[in-house]
C-alpha cells in the first residue's frame, strides 16, 4: 500500500511527535480551554483528553487492541469522532478512514483490504456493522449514539466505554509508526488504501491548505486545531 511522504517542512520535534502527545501536552498547557464545540455543548481539551484515554483504555482491555492493529473508524462529525481519533492512536493502533455515507459493500471490502478486526461506529453504520460483526468480519464494534448495540454479538456502548474509567498501557509508537490509512481517489481499478506514519500526517497537517483524501480533511482540520490550541466548531451535516 502506498505511503504519502509530504515535503519536509515541519520542525524535527513535530516530526518525531505521536499524534496523541499534541492533545497530550494541549490539556496540561489549556485543561479548561474549549476544544470542541457541537450543538451548544462544549467540551474542553482537559475532557476530550480524559475521554480518549478512557476509551484507549477500553479498547485494549476489552476488545484487545495492540499496538498496529487497524481500528475502522466510521463517524459523522462530532465529539465522539474527535475522541474517538484520539483514542485509537493512544492505543498506538492505525485509524482506518471510511467515510460514514460509503456503501455497506464497499465499507466491509475496507475492513477485509486493511485487515480491521474492530471498528467505532455511529447509527448510520450501525447496520452494516452490524452485519460485519454477524459475519465475522470483525470481533468487536462499539457503537456511538446508537440504539441498544449491545443487542449485537461484539457490540459494545460508546457511552459505557467512557463511563468504565479503564486507562490504557503507556505509549510506544512514534514519528515513524503508522498512524493512518485513507482511501485514494479516482484511483485506477479498486481504490487503493494509503497509509501514514504519525511523522508524515503531521507534516502533512502543517503544509496542507487543501487535503486531497476528503476522509482525512477533518481529522487534519481536528490536529491543527489542536496543535494551535483553537476550538473547532463541528457540525453533524459535515462530511469528510
Amino acid at each position: 500500500m502506498p505511503v504519502l511522504t509530504p515535503r519536509n517542512t515541519a520542525s524535527p520535534d513535530a516530526q518525531d511527535c505521536h499524534l496523541f502527545s499534541h492533545l497530550e501536552a494541549r490539556a496540561r498547557c489549556d485543561h479548561d480551554k474549549c476544544a470542541i464545540a457541537f450543538q451548544g455543548q462544549r467540551i474542553s481539551y482537559g475532557e476530550l483528553h480524559r475521554a480518549s484515554l478512557c476509551l484507549a483504555g477500553y479498547l485494549q482491555q476489552h476488545l484487545e487492541v495492540r499496538r498496529g492493529d487497524r481500528i475502522l473508524l466510521a463517524m459523522q462529525d462530532g465529539p465522539h469522532f474527535a475522541i474517538a481519533w484520539y483514542a485509537v492512536l493512544r492505543c498506538d493502533a492505525v485509524v482506518v478512514a471510511v467515510n460514514p455515507a460509503t456503501a455497506p459493500a464497499a465499507m466491509a471490502r475496507s475492513a477485509s483490504d486493511t485487515g480491521a478486526r474492530v471498528a467505532i461506529a455511529t447509527q448510520e453504520c450501525q447496520a452494516v456493522s452490524a452485519a460485519m460483526l454477524g459475519a465475522g468480519g470483525l470481533r468487536g464494534c462499539i457503537f456511538a449514539a446508537c440504539p441498544e448495540p449491545a443487542g449485537h454479538a461484539g457490540g459494545h456502548d460508546f457511552s459505557g466505554a467512557l463511563a468504565a474509567g479503564i486507562g490504557p498501557v503507556p505509549m510506544v509508537a512514534g514519528g515513524p509508526d503508522p498512524a493512518v490509512m485513507a482511501y485514494l481517489p479516482d484511483s485506477p481499478g479498486q481504490p487503493r488504501a494509503a497509509t501514514l506514519s504519525h511523522r508524515a500526517f503531521a507534516q502533512m497537517a502543517v503544509n496542507a491548505t487543501a487535503v486531497p483524501l476528503r476522509e482525512m480533511a477533518r481529522m487534519t482540520l481536528l490536529h491543527q486545531a489542536v496543535s494551535r490550541g483553537d476550538a473547532i466548531t463541528l457540525s453533524p451535516a459535515s462530511q469528510p
